[in-house]
């Protein structure tokens, strides 16, 4: 007898061991976990930071772990810093600061929670997420005035030590343009000055004969004719020819007396109706207008002659 109850007694220990543990574990099933989450503040602008928390309480037994995931409403935040403390055996806290980059009202993500029984090894999952949504509010124009102030704008004083010497710059500029101007004006004058006399009217005459003998038109030759004359009339008479119309410079041709005034005027006459009567001359036409010129050109060279 006392040889069967040995052989029991370490059966019942076992079983004894077993039940207490048992009890144990069954008054710490998860479903005891006190999980809660929250955050602050509740109401921020676009872009602003806000403090997330997520507290467990526990056995000493357990091991709690926690994760983000992506899936879980991240896209609208940006996770700056974390954190996993222990502030006593019981307790466990998870804290993030995260930045929102949405409008609206936006839920806080999602917390996967993660606790492991150091004894029996089991491990069990929670999912926690904050049961309020953060406001989030867009910048105004007060808003933006406060992150940003406004400055006034400071004028530039006014340095004579740099306008002063600009403007003589300028000046200094302003007077060589005026000078080179002059000087190629001159020039100018002096060039066409040396075209003077009838002996080269005369020599531009015959020019504007070739042209017509290589197919100038009369219409043309009538155009050039005109140029000619006012242009001899200007460099020997000082008469504004290319200024006055043809009845003003006729009267110069009288009050000066100019040798073949009729003609000079003649040949003016012709090119106005060609010009603006739309008169349609023939090429022997202005042959007679060169012989004409030539005429004029030739009676005022033997003026000029007389004279000397």
């Amino acid at each position: 007898m006392k040889q069967k109850v040995s052989h029991i007694l370490p059966f019942l220990v076992c079983i004894g061991l077993v039940c207490v543990t048992g009890r144990f574990c069954l008054a710490e099933e998860p479903d005891s976990l006190q999980l809660s989450a929250g955050f602050s503040p509740v109401s921020v602008r676009i872009g602003d930071r806000i403090d997330y928390y997520v507290l467990v309480h526990h056995a000493s037994v357990y091991q709690v772990g926690f994760s983000v995931p992506r899936h879980g409403g991240r896209d609208a935040f940006s996770i700056i810093s974390q954190s996993v403390s222990r502030p006593s055996s019981s307790v466990t806290e998870f804290s993030a600061e995260l930045a929102v980059f949405e409008l609206g009202d936006i839920a806080l993500p999602q917390v996967d929670v993660t606790v492991r029984d150091s004894l029996s090894g089991r491990v069990h999952h929670r999912k926690v997420v904050a049961q309020s949504t953060l406001r989030v509010e867009p910048f105004t124009d007060t808003t933006m005035k406060q992150l940003l102030p406004i400055r006034p704008i400071r004028e530039v004083p006014f340095s004579w030590n740099v306008s002063v010497p600009g403007g003589l710059a300028v000046f200094a500029v302003c007077l060589l343009l005026l000078f080179t101007g002059l000087l190629l004006w001159k020039r100018y004058l002096f060039r066409h000055g040396e075209h003077r006399g009838p002996l080269d009217a005369l020599d531009e005459l015959r020019n504007v004969e070739k042209g017509l003998d290589q197919g100038l038109d009369a219409t043309s030759c009538s155009e050039q004719l005109s140029f000619l004359v006012r242009r001899y009339l200007e460099e020997m008479y000082a008469i504004p020819a290319f200024e006055e119309v043809t009845s003003e410079i006729q009267q110069e041709l009288v009050s000066r007396h100019v040798p073949g005034a009729g003609l000079f005027a003649r040949l003016l006459e012709e090119a106005d109706m060609v010009k603006f009567a739309e008169s349609r001359p023939s090429v022997d036409d202005c042959r007679e207008s060169i012989v004409m010129a030539e005429t004029a050109f030739r009676a005022s060279q033997q003026a000029v002659e007389s004279k000397r």
